[in-house]
């Protein structure tokens, strides 16, 4: 399983929401739409109370950047995160996350709808 380090702006927050397993378990995640200055987005999909409630406060528009986020291919690609495998950062103060940054803020006061 692959894993990487990126960022992005948050441009859709779905709500933390509980599924069963089929193991019989239950799992808390949240989904996150992420987008970079390359116009292209990704599914973040966050698992485990621990992860969703720490980042309860993310709103459309805070940069999040994911250290060790783990690549899926089911149903195309996207990306998960849980606190036994990946840190996220909201607002993290880096060259890559204040460039797309940046790069938001300025599509956003040309009147970009994103």
């Amino acid at each position: 399983m692959k894993t990487i380090d990126c960022c992005g702006i948050v441009t859709q927050l779905g709500e933390k929401e509980s599924i069963n397993l089929k193991s019989g378990q239950s799992k808390v995640r949240k989904y996150v739409q992420l987008l970079d200055d390359t116009m292209h987005s990704i599914s973040l999909t966050m698992w485990g109370d621990d992860l969703c409630d720490k980042n309860e406060h993310l709103k459309v528009g805070d940069v999040i950047a994911i250290k060790s986020a783990r690549v899926s291919e089911f149903g195309g690609k996207s990306l998960n995160a849980a606190s036994d495998h990946a840190q996220v950062f909201i607002d993290m103060d880096n060259v890559d996350c204040q460039r797309v940054k940046k790069w938001y803020t300025n599509q956003k006061n040309m009147g970009v709808d994103i």
